[in-house]
């Protein structure tokens, strides 16, 4: 009987794990540490690769400073930065997760990833944070970033979409709260039914 209990808890919280998509931080760190490592390893410093010809190119460079190289060596207060920022999005995850809806928690999620992600490199790459994509747009050669600073954009997009329409995912849930509750009620009448059924049946 415990034992039963006990396959029920753990497969209950392995649905609550994977619904909770807590599990896209360590996969979105993972690659993104991985891909630099793999670019740092196997491209020379300094050397362009062509993806696609005056739009898309994969350049390895040192970045000591944030965005667009701004704050370039001041590597405490980058490390500081980057540490308070993601403390703080996890004390809001772990503070608000329960009131959060999904698409509040996706970006959370995201923005989470792009922080540690580039916390790992200023606090344990001596050259900095390591960049490798770049676009261009006409004359125009966009900063090159990472994977990191992709989450971390991505996930302010989400976020700003999600407060400018958050009426409709706020609606969007409450409907989806009505039907589950419809449903439920209408498996419970059911089993009473069949309950009541069975008791004629042995009458």
């Amino acid at each position: 009987m415990n034992k039963n209990i006990d396959s029920k808890l753990v497969i209950e919280k392995l649905k609550w794990f994977f619904k909770s998509l807590i599990w896209l931080v360590p996969i979105l760190i993972g690659l993104d540490q991985m891909t630099k490592w793999l670019f740092e390893i196997y491209v020379p410093m300094g050397t362009s690769i062509t993806v696609i010809p005056n739009f898309f190119y994969f350049d390895v460079i040192h970045n000591t400073g944030a965005a667009w190289g701004s704050l370039a060596g001041n590597k405490a207060l980058l490390i500081s930065i980057s540490s308070i920022a993601s403390i703080l999005l996890i004390a809001m995850l772990v503070w608000k997760w329960k009131k959060l809806l999904t698409i509040y928690r996706i970006s959370l999620l995201l923005m989470l990833s792009g922080c540690v992600g580039n916390l790992i490199d200023r606090a344990f790459y001596p050259f900095g944070v390591i960049d490798f994509i770049r676009f261009q747009f006409g004359n125009y050669n966009f900063p090159t970033f990472n994977l990191a600073d992709s989450y971390l954009v991505i996930g302010c997009i989400i976020l700003l979409v999600a407060i400018i329409f958050e009426d409709y995912f706020s609606n969007k849930k409450v409907r989806k709260s009505k039907n589950n509750l419809t449903n439920d009620t209408i498996n419970e009448v059911k089993k009473e039914d069949n309950l009541g059924d069975s008791n004629e049946n042995k009458d």
